[in-house]
């Protein structure tokens, strides 16, 4: 290559580089901005949700100051008139609590503009007749005899029945509620029909559930 060929593309390569920093210099400087307002926006919103927080606390404490004697109340009564009961006394209007509970009226719960990912919910394998079956004979090494139908179940069931003092109409009552009445003899309860897999859900009474219903 001549060497003012190789000056010229030296110049070229220069001028491309200049341009490119010229041209990105403000793109850069755009994307710090953006930056910087999410940055404040986040910090705003998180202030602003303690600061709800902190107010929906203070007035949720003082309404529990006056709902806890109330409740408190109520289990008094109840046991003063389980107690009256108990002795054969009679039960007056003075024996219960005669106003209604008191309503908070307070500022609903925040939500969180930033909650923790909510881990899976955890399915539970609900054990059905061959795993009771195969723990039988691992744990105690007993395998049942299994009736072979209907009629022979309910035969075997009614020769227990009477073996233990049952009479014909107890034993029909006793069948009838372990039963149900669906499904026949090697159905296992709980699993007459199939039905979605749902999460096992448990509730609590505790105070912080309790708030929970005047988040909305």
């Amino acid at each position: 290559m001549a060497p003012t060929l190789r000056r010229n593309a030296a110049i070229a390569l220069r001028l491309s580089i200049v341009l490119v920093i010229a041209t990105a210099d403000p793109m850069f400087a755009s994307l710090r901005v953006c930056a910087e307002i999410a940055t404040t926006a986040v910090t705003d919103a998180k202030s602003e949700y303690e600061k709800k927080l902190a107010e929906f606390n203070a007035a949720w404490q003082q309404y529990e100051g006056v709902a806890q004697p109330y409740w408190t109340s109520i289990e008094e009564k109840r046991a003063l008139r389980r107690a009256k009961r108990f002795n054969g006394e009679p039960i007056v209007v003075d024996d219960y609590v005669l106003i209604q509970p008191p309503a908070y009226t307070g500022p609903a719960r925040p939500v969180n503009p930033f909650p923790e990912p909510e881990r899976p919910s955890e399915v539970v394998k609900v054990p059905t007749v061959p795993d009771f079956l195969k723990s039988a004979l691992e744990q105690f090494q007993f395998t049942p005899i299994r009736p072979k139908s209907e009629i022979a179940y309910k035969k075997a069931y009614a020769k227990v029945a009477a073996a233990a003092g049952l009479t014909r109409d107890q034993a029909v009552r006793v069948y009838a509620f372990e039963a149900g009445g669906n499904g026949k003899y090697d159905v296992q309860a709980g699993l007459e029909y199939e039905r979605l897999c749902v999460p096992n859900i448990r509730f609590s009474m505790d105070a912080e559930n309790r708030r929970g219903k005047f988040a909305t």
